[in-house]
C-alpha cells in the first residue's frame, strides 16, 4: 500500500493493498472522477486493464479535484519513495 503526499504534506491519494512492492510500483494513468456521497468531488486512479489502484482524498469543488489530479500527475512519478517495510 502506498500514500501520494504532495509538497505540502498532505495526502492526495492512497493505493489499494497489494501483495509484492513491484505490484504498487507499477501506476496507472487513468483518473476516473466521482461525486463522494457527502457532494465533495474525487478520484480514481485506474490500471491500463481498469482496475483502481487509488483513490483520492475528497475535494469540496471539482477544482480541488482537478488540483489534486494534476498534483498526481506531477509529484507521482518524481516522488521520494520511503519503504516503510
Amino acid at each position: 500500500m502506498f500514500n501520494l503526499v504532495a509538497g505540502n504534506g498532505r495526502v492526495v491519494l492512497t493505493s489499494e493493498r497489494y501483495k509484492t512492492k513491484a505490484s504498487a510500483a507499477k501506476a496507472g494513468k487513468n483518473f476516473d472522477r466521482s461525486k463522494a456521497k457527502n457532494g465533495g468531488s474525487c478520484f480514481v486512479l485506474k490500471a491500463s486493464n481498469g482496475e483502481p489502484i487509488a483513490r483520492s482524498q475528497v475535494y469540496s469543488g471539482s477544482s480541488g479535484c482537478s488540483g489534486g489530479i494534476a498534483s498526481v500527475k506531477r509529484c507521482g512519478p518524481a516522488g521520494k519513495v520511503e519503504d516503510l517495510t
